[in-house]
């Protein structure tokens, strides 16, 4: 059916699991991260040229910006004879990289540049930085951390109910999963083995994973979490973008870099990723359903494909649902991945966005209850009262043992994030017999290495 003639209502989802999952995996790719703004990997050079002219980039970012539209300007003017998609920002990082690591000396002149492949990154960030507006954790709508049209504070919300049951596998560089859950108080962790929490395995890389690639400084090669922080916008302070805290290497001042990955060849040289994707495939081993959002599969990620096919031989999953948008060939290419007679019984597509199948397919994919959060005031109710806590004072509310107006949520986050209060010592939640405390890597206490 042609996305035009769709209904706008899609069939009402069917589980086929009658019981909560004991592990599920939820893989996000650029289509998720558009729901919050960022660029898909075609859009960064339009963005870029437009942040530009509009004076968005700091004087610092300007350097890198201008090497990564010459090289995109370059691609396009010098390779006429074979075929590049020279407005996809991976493939134009997948040039550099290979110049800079197998080739001396490159024809085109562009890719000289032995720094080029460290200002594509910066690039990177630096546009996912400037596109995604969003609230301040001091805003009126700081609990939710988001926009009205950004679905991560349902999202997240909905992966607190699974707790350690959850893994989320993404693709992205962004860092708004984890700042939706900063300011919904969730702990979270890169890697199981590093702390308890939400699991966030970043495949390719994050805008906030760091290192120095000055090769005579000691910290050269060295990774590490960078803190992020929301910068208020010029117009309106409860708005405003996310962004790294530290911008140079502390030994040497020279800027760092952000390990960002290109879906290709490249990601074999990379081995600060190799504990990542082998918690990923245990992870997708254990699972029993599989929830994909806004990943097109495409031929030329030959790594994603792979490693699904070594996680899914353990033939633990149950169920498949992907979230392709109007991708008709994304649909198909997901589509073929499983075996006939196993995708007719357990796999569907879904041709919609992200924030419209989140409460119609994805919840009831992951068993999440229909009505989990929705009968709470989400300004009250934090996910920082823990996994468990979260479920049981729901529930007590729903009884009626509870007043849900009885507590002052977002002023009790506030005053601990503020630290003039300590959750032991807080008077509701002793009320409520809960003594949850942040574990693993919460924002505030970035900087850690990885595991």
């Amino acid at each position: 059916v042609a996305p035009h003639q769709r209904p706008f209502e899609e069939r009402p989802f069917h589980s086929r699991i009658d019981v909560q999952p004991e592990h599920a995996v939820v893989l996000l790719g650029a289509g998720a991260s558009a729901a919050a703004g960022c660029p898909v990997m075609r859009g960064f050079i339009d963005r870029a040229i437009d942040f530009e002219r509009l004076g968005r980039f700091a004087e610092s970012e300007i350097p890198d910006v201008r090497a990564a539209l010459g090289l995109y300007h370059a691609v396009r003017a010098h390779f006429q004879i074979t075929e590049e998609d020279s407005e996809n920002i991976e493939n134009l990082l997948s040039l550099a990289d290979l110049a800079d690591r197998l080739i001396s000396n490159p024809p085109l002149e562009e890719l000289r540049n032995p720094e080029l492949s460290d200002r594509l990154r910066r690039f990177i960030e630096a546009v996912i930085t400037k596109s995604v507006s969003i609230a301040s954790p001091t805003s009126r709508d700081w609990p939710e951390g988001v926009n009205s049209a950004n679905p991560y504070g349902n999202f997240v919300r909905a992966l607190a109910y699974l707790g350690r049951r959850i893994t989320v596998i993404t693709l992205n560089y962004d860092c708004v999963l984890e700042y939706a859950c900063y300011c919904l108080g969730l702990p979270f962790t890169y890697h199981r083995g590093a702390g308890d929490g939400l699991e966030i395995l970043k495949l390719h890389g994050s805008s906030n994973w760091v290192r120095c690639r000055t090769e005579k400084c000691p910290k050269y090669g060295h990774l590490t979490i960078s803190e992020i922080k929301h910068c208020p916008a010029e117009h309106d302070a409860n708005d405003g973008f996310i962004e790294r805290v530290r911008s140079a290497c502390e030994v040497c001042g020279n800027q760092l870099s952000p390990l960002i990955i290109a879906p290709t060849w490249a990601k074999s040289f990379d081995s600060e990723l190799k504990k990542t994707w082998t918690r990923a495939v245990e992870a997708i081993a254990d699972a029993e359903v599989l929830v994909v959002v806004g990943i097109s599969l495409p031929e030329s990620d030959a790594h994603l494909r792979e490693l699904l096919h070594i996680g899914l031989s353990s033939s633990k999953l149950r169920q498949a649902l992907a979230i392709v948008g109007e991708d008709e060939a994304a649909g198909r290419r997901w589509s073929n991945l499983f075996r006939e007679s196993w995708r007719k019984a357990r796999f569907e597509v879904r041709h919609a966005a992200f924030e419209r199948m989140l409460d119609a397919a994805i919840k009831p994919a992951l068993r999440v209850p229909a009505d989990f959060g929705g009968i709470l005031n989400h300004k009250m109710l934090p996910v920082s009262i823990g996994f468990e806590g979260m479920r049981s004072i729901e529930a007590k509310f729903r009884d009626g043992d509870l007043d849900p107006h009885g507590v002052d949520w977002g002023g009790v986050l506030r005053q601990v994030r503020e630290g003039n209060l300590k959750y032991e010592n807080n008077k509701a939640l002793v009320k409520l017999g809960l003594n949850w405390k942040p574990e693993g890597l919460t924002l505030p206490e970035h900087g850690h290495t990885m595991p």
